[in-house]
C-alpha cells in the first residue's frame, strides 16, 4: 500500500500558500507606505492617475496631502544606457545627469484622467486648485486645454482662476 497525496490536496495547499504570501506582501506594502508620508503622497498621486477612487480615499483618510506634486525621474538622453559616457555623467552629476523633477499635482492628474468624481474628492479634502504643476499649468488650464466643460464648471465654482 502506497501513501499517495491526492493532487487536489496539493493544489489546495499551493493555493493557500500563494494567498498567504499575497496577504503578507499587502501588509508589508501598507507598512512601507505608512512609515514615510512622502511615499504615501506619491502612491496617492499614482492612484489618482490610475483612477482608483477607493484607494485615493484610503490614502486621504490615512493623511495623504491632496496638494502633492507628482515627482518623476528626468533622465536626459545622454545619461541613458550603460556606455562609459552615460555612466560618467551619472557619477559626475551636473548638466545632463538624471534628476528628480516636479510633475503635475494630484488634482491635475484627476483632470488629465477626465475623472469628475476624483476632482470632487480632492477638492473636498482641500486640494489647492490654483497650485501650479509642471510648466506652471493649473488644473483649470489643463481642463480648458482638454475641453472638459463639466470639470471646468466644477473648478470655477470652487474658486479656480487662471
Amino acid at each position: 500500500m502506497t501513501n499517495r497525496i491526492q493532487p487536489r490536496m496539493v493544489r489546495t495547499g499551493y493555493l493557500l500558500i500563494i494567498v498567504g504570501l499575497l496577504a503578507l506582501a499587502g501588509a508589508l506594502w501598507r507598512a512601507y507606505i505608512a512609515r514615510a508620508p512622502e511615499r504615501r503622497n506619491q502612491a496617492m498621486v499614482r492612484a489618482v492617475g490610475a483612477g482608483n477612487l477607493a484607494l485615493v480615499r484610503q490614502y486621504l483618510a490615512e493623511g495623504a496631502d491632496p496638494n502633492t506634486v507628482f515627482r518623476y525621474l528626468d533622465e536626459p538622453a545622454e545619461s541613458q544606457g550603460f556606455s562609459p559616457k552615460a555612466l560618467w555623467i551619472r557619477v559626475r552629476g551636473g548638466p545632463g545627469a538624471p534628476s528628480m523633477r516636479d510633475g503635475p499635482t494630484a488634482l491635475m492628474r484627476a483632470v488629465e484622467g477626465n475623472n469628475p468624481q476624483m476632482v470632487q474628492l480632492l477638492l473636498a479634502h482641500g486640494a489647492d486648485m490654483n497650485k501650479p504643476g509642471w510648466y506652471g499649468d493649473t488644473a483649470l488650464s489643463e481642463a480648458e486645454e482638454r475641453r472638459l466643460p463639466a470639470i471646468i464648471r466644477m473648478l470655477k465654482r470652487a474658486g479656480a482662476r487662471q
